[in-house]
């Protein structure tokens, strides 16, 4: 249900020059003036002019009765209409003047189940208005309501007098008539309405007093009020609201912690402010400095100012917007001067307050702005830029704006950074109900951009130093993109409005500063990206877009030649570019996907180091932005997995722009994924066909003559933001160069870019690649260009984005090679799989360089065991499975030579893995070479000569348990020997981890038919080993193999020596609660004594405790009772 806007008083006949006149009066002067005018006004003239002084379009009441335009039946307004249309709710209804009353009723319980009045019962309500020159000024009802706006009582009685002005008693004001009446009269109305109202009888015994006082003041003033004759012309003549009210609400709202209907209800506010302002009312700037005074009283700000953290997403959205609406305010081209200076007065007293928050970067301790022209940080001109940096508040822009006439029309010599408040100047007018002008303004704002875009960016010219300080227009605090698009795209002007969104998202600026800023630049450009997608491109848009695309490429963009290196990324823009570029000119679209994969801030990082760390600002969104980077290069492999040159090309860029090892590897997993999918459209004849023939462009769509040699432009423009000179490194080669010039087919391209990051150092990485395989090459050879890189389909699969994938793997390696990365292990085993589906020459690649590429463990665990078909450390992984499979597979489709030169290169790897360690990498050395005898000793002779350096007894007899079990005991027993050497066993230690081990070695000595070294190991034994019980055990295992000799002999002196010092050792200390533990150790020893063949030196043991510790009887008791 909308608001009605037609008058009740339209009729079919003209209206007399009585009523025209009376209307112009009642809606634009106020009545006292012509009563001061006029000694005698007829009363019908009086009426008239009253009557038509009410307002007279319900769309006025809408406005200060409901949040927002909708048709929901609980806003008050419609709330108010039901009422009206239900009829008989609306009594007594009676105009005094400018005065209208009546009573209304509640809407009956159970009438409208959707729109329930808060009482339960008919309840009858008071309402009285005050209303002057068709404006409601004051207001007030007996329902008691609490909201900021009119309730429905009030709405009901003053649509009842919109619909049904006639029927409405209307009587002139009240003073007017008492002049008709004598003093009897007079006396007889007071003494009836205090007989009629007794609780005014205070009040009227209170005036009656100051009347009869000729002193007093009230018989100063000549005449009395009458609420009834209609405001003074000097009064404020606006609507009603009340102001308390508004800011108890708002004050509520902000308490509530910006929840999600507290949020709303503020959003609501701000959209009623501007509602006010596009009605031209003068409410608009009350109400904005209300909602603006409880936001700077805001007790949060006080405790955020303190704790130094950053208020949140959604309270500095909010403070956006009520900074946007002051600017529209101060923008106002009707701004009158004393207006403009109650204004400034206002906003300086808010920008000063201790609570007022300050734009973001401030509030961080950054920099306001780039400046890489001045290289030396500790300069006089750089420390001097600094102390000009002076903290500002978010009212400030507003501020600015006051000292500035605006006026309607476009302005000329307008400046890049005057661009924002341009846009925020169509935002204004546009806000104030000025369409015509706001179209003008966003006209020449767009023709303003495309002059700044055509100038060709030098980093050496200092006419262009300010583009140091641009940040552009999105995450702008004044929201510059969407008030110049709404205004163009709702007048019509669809080309223009799609034009300026292009040249928005494509001009060249810098990240903002900022958490807050960054975010809501990106959230912006999102956003905007979505509403372009909503439109439907026509052919007129069309040919704008390759227009607009073509001038971003060529001039000063985010996607030209020489971009500033603190410049916002391209990403999301290009790849929305992309994507709508590929059924129209997929050449161009690669052309732009390419250019925008550059990310300079990192490029920079790597080119110049801490130089340039120390002065950028921090870039809070930096995984954001490698994440959409990964994204559109994603999309562009995806796009040219049929077209290899253009796959090549897309491979060194990302090579040179990816720096995130998580993102590449993502690129590597959907190329295997994408690839490895059975396309059964593709058969093996498919290079042949025209539409993939790579030597011819090779990409299906219109040509284009002039992006044609995109690959070599892209690839040199890409290379020389690397580069490692201080003339080129932060701004890419200078206009002019031969970079465009090279040649116009996509193998010198790919060839240029290959040839070109060869050169730098922190770009050499992609040389380092395997060549990509085809029918005439080896991985083992080096190539430069991918003109023999051919075609082709592997069983239905693309064996192309296959190997982008496997060069993408193998950079992924070498960059988490010396670092701690949580996927590690992923990484590795996925190289391996994806070895395997390149085939032969990728798994020999990586079993030959894998020192670039895998830590030794990783090699020969990972890498050479799965390959020669064992489970590697596969740990829980989910994906082994599938990874052992693909092994198998790729194992099976090789010939019998091809698997002994993988075998050869797997034990070579096998070999110096165990060189270089030892630990790691010796038992998954000898099961790798077991095979091949030559290989197999030459391991088992690297782990003998590191046993003594770095190897430690468990791993030596973990290596001695594996010899066993393959059936070489003697190699077996011997590395036991040189782990023994390493063990040290004190008399208390009997869980050592070792005794199992011992025991073992035990086992194995006595098992070998003639066993060697005896005497060096029964002397190992002695020396390293002092446990009586460990002692004990070896000497029963050694005395059942009844073999006697004088290793036995010292074996069982030492047996017994340890006993004997155990049993003293554990006497110095022992307590009551220990004598039944000592008592069974005695027994032990008793055994083992007897075992060694000498009994009476256990009875002097015996003695010798009776008569040392003869003190304690009952420990004497027991040994005594024991053992004799």
């Amino acid at each position: 249900m909308e608001p009605m806007d037609t008058s009740p008083m339209k009729s079919n006949t003209p209206d007399t020059l009585l009523t025209l006149a009376a209307k112009y009066v009642g809606e634009k002067i106020p009545f006292q003036l012509i009563e001061e005018r006029f000694n005698r006004i007829p009363e019908p003239v009086q009426k008239r002019v009253i009557y038509h002084s009410f307002p007279r379009f319900e769309k006025d009441i809408y406005m200060y009765s409901s949040f927002t335009h909708d048709s929901s039946s609980t806003l008050p307004f419609h709330k108010g209409v039901q009422i009206v249309e239900s009829g008989g709710l609306v009594n007594n209804v009676l105009q005094i003047g400018f005065h209208l009353s009546g009573t209304v009723e509640s809407l009956p319980v159970g009438e409208n189940k959707d729109c329930l009045s808060s009482n339960t019962s008919n309840t009858k309500h008071r309402v009285s208005l005050s209303f002057d020159r068709c404006k409601i000024t004051s207001c007030s009802c007996t329902c008691g309501s609490r909201e900021i706006f009119w309730c429905e009582h009030i709405v009901a009685l003053s649509i009842y007098r919109i619909r049904f002005a006639s029927t409405v008693n209307l009587r002139v004001p009240i003073s007017d008539q008492l002049l008709q009446l004598n003093r009897d009269q007079l006396q007889k109305l007071v003494q009836y309405i205090i007989s009629d109202h007794q609780d005014v009888l205070p009040t009227a015994q209170n005036l009656t007093d100051q009347i009869l006082n000729n002193n007093s003041d009230i018989n100063s003033i000549q005449g009395a009020p009458d609420p009834t004759a209609g405001p003074s012309y000097n009064e404020r003549h606006s609507w009603a609201f009340d102001e308390d009210q508004v800011k108890e609400q708002v004050r509520n709202y902000l308490a509530q912690g910006l929840y999600y209907n507290a949020n709303k209800q503020l959003h609501n506010l701000f959209n009623k402010v501007r509602e006010m302002l596009n009605a031209r009312d003068s409410n608009a700037p009350r109400l904005l400095n209300l909602i603006s005074y409880e936001f700077i009283s805001d007790p949060r700000l006080l405790s955020s100012k303190s704790s130094a953290t950053p208020m949140n997403e959604k309270h500095r959205n909010l403070w956006d917007q009520l900074i946007n609406l002051w600017v529209c305010i101060c923008m106002n081209p009707c701004l009158t001067d004393h207006e403009r200076k109650f204004n400034k007065k206002l906003l300086v007293k808010y920008a000063n307050h201790p609570n007022c928050p300050l734009e973001d970067g401030y509030d961080h301790g950054e920099d306001t702005h780039y400046d890489f022209t001045n290289t030396d940080p500790g300069s006089s001109s750089s420390a001097k830029r600094r102390r000009k940096c002076k903290p500002k508040s978010l009212f400030h822009r507003a501020i600015e704006c006051l000292d500035t006439e605006w006026g309607f029309g476009k302005r000329s010599n307008i400046k890049l950074k005057d661009i924002p408040m341009e846009c925020a100047r169509v935002d204004a007018l546009c806000s104030h109900g000025f369409k015509a002008q706001a179209i003008e303004v966003a006209l020449s704002v767009l023709a303003h951009m495309k002059q700044f875009m055509m100038t060709t960016y030098d980093p050496k010219d200092k006419h262009n130093h300010h583009r140091s300080n641009y940040y552009g227009l999105l995450g702008h605090a004044l929201d510059c993109h969407t008030p110049v698009f709404n205004v163009l795209l709702n007048s019509d002007n669809i080309s223009q409005a799609f034009e300026f969104t292009l040249l928005t998202l494509g001009e060249s600026r810098l990240m903002p500063l900022g958490l807050y800023s960054q975010e809501k630049a990106t959230k912006a450009e999102e956003s905007i990206i979505n509403r372009l997608q909503e439109i439907e491109l026509t052919q007129e848009l069309i040919s704008k877009l390759i227009e607009t695309c073509h001038l971003l490429l060529k001039n000063n963009s985010g996607l030209g030649e020489c971009i500033h290196p603190g410049s916002y990324p391209m990403q999301i823009f290009a790849k929305y570019l992309f994507t709508t570029l590929q059924p129209i000119d997929p050449e161009l679209g690669y052309k732009i996907g390419l250019r925008a994969m550059r990310l300079s801030f990192l490029d920079e990082m790597d080119g110049n180091g801490p130089l340039f760390v120390r002065r950028a600002p921090r870039w809070y969104i930096l995984g954001h932005i490698e994440l959409q980077q990964c994204n559109l290069a994603s999309t562009m492999l995806n796009s040219a997995r049929y077209d290899f040159n253009k796959l090549n090309i897309i491979l060194e860029s990302c090579s040179l722009h990816v720096h995130s090892s998580s993102h590449l590897f993502r690129l590597a997993q959907d190329c295997l994924r994408i690839g490895g999918e059975v396309n059964n459209s593709c058969s093996v004849s498919c290079p042949n066909n025209a539409h993939w023939n790579s030597n011819q462009g090779g990409w299906p769509g219109p040509s284009n003559s002039s992006s044609s040699n995109w690959g070599a432009s892209v690839a040199s423009s890409s290379t020389s933001s690397s580069s490692g000179s201080h003339s080129t490194s932060h701004w890419g080669p200078p206009p002019g160069s031969s970079s465009n010039s090279s040649s116009s087919n996509w193998g010198s391209g790919a060839g240029t870019t290959s040839s070109s990051s060869t050169s730098n150092s922190s770009s050499s990485v992609a040389s380092n690649w395997p060549a990509i395989p085809s029918s005439s090459t080896t991985w083992g050879a080096s190539t430069s260009s991918s003109s023999n890189w051919t075609p082709s389909w592997n069983n239905g699969k693309n064996s192309g984005l296959i190997n982008v994938g496997f060069k993408l793997g193998l950079q992924v390696l070498r960059q988490t090679l010396k670092s701690v990365h949580r996927r590690r292990w992923d990484m590795v085993r996925w190289a391996v799989t994806c070895a395997c589906e390149v085939g032969i020459e990728g798994i020999l690649y990586i079993l030959r360089n894998w020192a670039e590429l895998f830590t030794p463990s990783e090699a020969v665990s990972n890498v050479a065991t799965v390959i020669m078909g064992g489970s590697g450390n596969s740990g829980s992984n989910p994906g082994t499975t599938s990874d052992n499979g693909r092994t198998a597979a790729f194992r099976s489709r090789l010939s019998i030579l091809q698997q002994e030169e993988i075998a050869i290169c797997a034990r070579a790897l096998a070999r110096e893995c165990a060189r270089k360690d030892p630990p790691g990498c010796a038992l998954a050395a000898l099961t790798l070479c077991e095979t091949e005898p030559i290989a197999f000793e030459t391991a088992y002779q690297i782990v003998i000569d590191a046993s003594s350096t770095c190897m430690t007894f468990q791993q030596l007899f973990g290596i001695a348990r594996y010899m066993e079990t393959r059936g070489y005991p003697l190699r077996a027993f011997k590395l036991a020997l040189l782990a023994l050497e390493n063990i040290r066993i004190n008399y208390n230690q009997d869980s050592h981890p070792a005794v199992q081990e011992i025991h073992w070695c035990t086992s194995l000595y006595y098992s070998l038919p003639h066993p060697p070294m005896g005497t060096q190991f029964i002397q190992l034994i002695v020396k390293n080993v002092q446990c009586a019980n460990v002692l004990s055990e070896i000497l029963r295992r050694c005395c059942t193999s009844n073999e006697k000799s004088p290793e036995l002999n010292l074996l069982k002196e030492s047996t017994m020596s340890a006993y004997i010092s155990t049993v003293h050792a554990r006497l110095t200390h022992i307590s009551p609660r220990h004598y039944t533990d000592f008592i069974e150790f005695l027994s032990k020893a008793k055994d083992s004594f007897s075992i060694a063949g000498d009994s009476g030196q256990f009875q002097s043991l015996i003695e010798s405790i009776k008569t040392s510790y003869k003190g304690k009887k009952k420990l004497v008791y027991l040994v005594t009772e024991r053992f004799g």
